[in-house]
């Protein structure tokens, strides 16, 4: 496994099987290569960690504010008033589609190049959906 990880940093992992695996499956061989692939890259990212960002761990409740759904953006507000930037992308369970004006949500918050902007954004409520509510028609499919 040959890769470049920025600025520059090159990382190859080569996998050669030993006297005693020689029989070893070629998807063991595969799996093996790629954790020690993953080993160099945690390796490399300790030695860089002055330049990783920081992420807050704690969830924030909010509502979306303002969608764009053609620019896959939008922005929530928290219960204090701020306006917080989130994309498609950091909408989980991919459940953008499925958010309107008013959606409840939770977020972890991270500073972004621009300022604050939400990251792990999980729909908690969506205006209009009864959650655990039996349908009129009779029993609760649970």
């Amino acid at each position: 496994i040959d890769m470049t990880v920025p600025p520059g940093h090159e990382l190859a992992v080569k996998r050669e099987p030993s006297k005693g695996d020689l029989h070893q499956s070629l998807e063991s061989e595969i799996r093996e290569a790629f954790n020690a692939a993953e080993r160099r890259l945690k390796e490399l990212k300790g030695k860089q960690g002055g330049h990783v960002k920081q992420h807050t761990e704690q969830s924030t409740t909010a509502v979306v504010d303002r969608l764009f759904p053609a620019q896959n953006y939008g922005f929530l507000r928290t219960l204090d008033g701020r306006h917080i930037y989130f994309h498609r992308n950091s909408v989980i369970e991919d459940d953008y589609d499925r958010l309107n004006v008013g959606s409840g949500v939770t977020f972890t918050e991270v500073m972004g190049n621009e300022g604050p902007q939400a990251s792990t954004v999980k729909l908690i409520d969506k205006p209009g959906s009864h959650v655990g509510r039996a349908p009129s028609g009779g029993a609760s499919a649970v």
